[in-house]
């Protein structure tokens, strides 16, 4: 078991626990539970875990294991069948040893085995547990996922496609023309209900053929046709914009890039070398036809977006029990003071009066700054003895944190017994960080394991913010300092996982946006950004035409694509039927368009603007077209 100080309020309710069976009304007697956890509460989940994870030393290589709470998988590969059936029954006797001595259990009903190959020639394994035969089954469900024996994932598209039947119906109930719900209602319930489940193993179902990801595509199109309300010839491109949704193509390349960012900065991790080697690039030039490994997919992906994974920050293990971690000491007491409204010389007395209270302390100070709209930061560390000053790539964020890292860094070297240290900075969020628990980005965890190597010292670190460009002599020479850093030669790359997740985000709206700039549709013309967010008019029949109107689609524009007839001609000016001729070209109604002040411009009659789209709605009731869209 793993050594820990569990509070003695903890153990007080795992002790002296009693229950009873109550079977048709007829209750037993009191018993002692001698295992087990309470059910519901709060600590269950971990002391489950704790208990549990000795198992893992019961697989030796190669046989590998995954434990997620009570789902355990144990798996080998190989190419001789009879040599997995030995590797993994050996396993099992020893997970079997580790059960007997513990006093868990495990499910022989509920265990299986499976076979995955793309071999034609059906295999067949004998495995015991517990002098029970395991089932040897076709497919196996893990974690929510099913895992068809050839990994073609169509037992799970098809399990994907009837839990969504339900959202779906629920969704086409509430989107009545009448008295349906507004878009944004049903948008929340679209996320929630389907959106949510067509997301959920993503990187593991993006391998599957076009045709399951085309089933993937109709349920996604279903939904966003019934929030809209949109015609039915109406592009998903078109839907996915008025929603300010990204395309599920797009998102199949969000989530594989920021997948392979995280696993880039766990080098330990079981799939860490999926992101840097590629072992099938051989056999796909062979037979192009198979299905790309994940590392093609992501090399594709980045290619597309011009994207090149940084040199990132590797995730900081830390041996340091979290509770054992001093709390950071912390004064904020100048955030009250804004410099655009008080006297900077207010400001420094409060600061001077600080400084009284640590007398005895070395100050140092830290700042950063960036080029303008770039990756390029300087940041300085300000001693009481020289200026240093450094050069990386990054956010300013991470250059505030490396700021008071390498000044941590100082002070932990530092030879002479000095008990007291103080950091002046003008970052609030660096600060706060810092207090966190349990912080998740890596310069944070590594400043705290600093401050506990200088607890064990008995060196005491304070951090103070003080308010930038308010004359203070220590914070300005830091500022100064860091500018100057810009210049040199010298630079180190700093980036952390989340901060390439943003680069990743802004690269592929990016392409978004340059993809519906160069699509031919009309919508582009009312909506020219298609992530922006679409307002609509109150009432749902309302919402309807204005999406219907905005997408160019109508049962009047397009309506004879489905009858099979001609497209409808405006009698007087002998041109096709459009949205845009109706709204702001055709001289039949130049009257009725100047009598309800509809704008000639098309972006502002049907764009975000409220006023203007009841204009446009009345304007086509006077014209008695309101019902034909």
């Amino acid at each position: 078991m793993v050594n820990i100080r569990v509070p003695v309020n903890t153990l007080a309710e795992l002790q002296d626990r009693i229950f009873r069976v109550k079977v048709n009304g007829t209750t037993s007697s009191q018993q002692c539970q001698e295992n087990g956890i309470v059910q519901g509460g709060v600590l269950s989940t971990t002391l489950f875990d704790v208990a549990i994870q000795e198992v893992v030393k019961s697989v030796s290589e190669p046989v590998k294991i995954l434990l997620f709470a009570d789902d355990f998988t144990i798996f080998v590969s190989g190419k001789n069948v009879l040599t997995l059936q030995l590797l993994i029954q050996q396993t099992i006797k020893e997970i079997e040893r580790w059960s007997s001595s513990t006093g868990f259990s495990f499910s022989t009903q509920k265990t299986k085995a499976v076979i995955f190959s793309k071999s034609r020639n059906k295999e067949t394994i004998e495995l015991q547990l517990n002098n029970h035969t395991i089932h040897q089954g076709k497919q196996v469900k893990f974690l929510g996922m099913i895992f068809d024996d050839k990994l073609t994932w169509k037992q799970h598209i098809d399990s994907i496609k009837i839990n969504c039947t339900q959202g779906l119906n629920i969704i086409r109930v509430l989107s009545h023309h009448t008295w349906g719900a507004d878009i944004d209602s049903l948008t929340t319930i679209y996320k929630s209900l389907i959106k949510s489940k067509l997301e959920y193993g993503f990187l593991a179902h993006l391998n599957t053929s076009k045709t399951n990801i085309k089933v993937i595509q109709r349920i996604e199109s279903k939904a966003l046709r019934l929030i809209t309300g949109a015609f039915c010839t109406t592009p998903i491109k078109s839907l996915y914009c008025l929603l300010g949704e990204l395309p599920l193509e797009h998102r199949f390349k969000k989530t594989t890039i920021n997948y392979a960012i995280k696993r880039t900065t766990h080098p330990t991790h079981l799939n860490h070398e999926l992101i840097s080697l590629n072992y099938f690039e051989d056999i796909y030039h062979k037979n192009p036809n198979i299905r790309p490994s994940f590392h093609r997919r992501l090399s594709c992906y980045l290619n597309d977006i011009n994207y090149v994974i940084p040199d990132l920050l590797q995730a900081y293990n830390s041996h340091t029990p979290p509770w054992i971690v001093p709390t950071a000491h912390t004064n904020t007491r100048l955030t009250k003071y804004c410099r655009n409204h008080i006297n900077q010389q207010i400001i420094h007395n409060h600061f001077k009066s600080i400084q009284d209270e640590y007398i005895n302390a070395q100050f140092y100070y830290t700042d950063a700054s960036s080029t303008d709209g770039g990756e390029t930061v300087g940041f300085a560390v300000v001693s009481p003895r020289e200026i240093r000053k450094y050069k990386m790539e990054g956010s300013v964020f991470s250059g505030e944190l490396t700021a008071i890292h390498h000044a941590l860094l100082e002070i932990l070297d530092e030879q002479h017994e000095q008990a007291q240290y103080v950091v002046c900075t003008d970052s609030l969020s660096a600060i706060k960080i810092i207090e966190q628990t349990y912080p998740r980005h890596p310069l944070a965890q590594q400043i705290q394991h600093l401050l506990y190597l200088l607890h064990q010292r008995h060196r005491t670190v304070t951090f103070i913010y003080v308010p930038s460009h308010t004359g203070i002599r220590g914070n300005e020479l830091a500022d100064e300092a860091a500018k100057e850093a810009l210049e040199s030669q010298h630079c180190k790359r700093v980036f952390i996982g989340e901060e390439a997740n943003i680069q990743v985000k802004r690269k592929i709206e990016s392409k978004w946006q340059e993809e519906w700039i160069d699509s031919p549709s009309h919508l582009k013309n009312v909506k020219p950004t298609p992530l922006r967010k679409s307002f609509y008019p109150s009432g749902r029949r309302n919402q309807i035409k204005v999406s219907r109107l905005r997408s160019g689609h109508t049962k009047l524009t397009h309506g004879f694509l489905l009858s099979r007839e001609e497209p409808p001609q405006c009698d007087l000016c002998e041109t096709r039927v459009t949205v845009k001729h109706v709204i702001s070209e055709c001289t039949k109604f130049q009257a009725k368009r100047h009598e309800c002040g509809v704008s000639a411009r098309i972006e502002v009659a049907l764009g975000n603007n409220n006023k203007e789209l009841e204009k446009t709605l009345n304007f086509l009731k006077e014209i008695e077209l309101y019902y034909k869209i």
